[in-house]
């Protein structure tokens, strides 16, 4: 957990949805939305 307010999450959680990320972590939101999980 970090102390300032922000969540905690195991970097293996991310593996299942890095498909969806076509811009690695600069990859606008409104290309996600509505993409079926």
């Amino acid at each position: 957990k970090q102390d300032n307010g922000g969540s905690y999450h195991r970097s293996k959680d991310k593996d299942k949805y890095l498909y969806l990320l076509t811009k690695g972590w600069d990859t606008p939101i409104r290309n996600i939305i509505g993409k079926a999980l």
